[in-house]
């Protein structure tokens, strides 16, 4: 019955978890963005 709590819990104590996926998927995003952003330029 009580699944959110646990959960909520792991994420609480593993906070550096949730930092590592925003980190990853903020890097991901922002080089995707600068790929896309100088696709122009970088293919001569």
């Amino acid at each position: 019955m009580i699944v959110g709590t646990p959960l909520y819990e792991w994420m609480s104590h593993n906070f550096f978890v949730m930092a590592m996926i925003l980190g990853v998927i903020g890097v991901v995003g922002y080089y995707a963005f600068y790929s896309s952003r100088r696709k122009g330029r970088y293919r001569q």
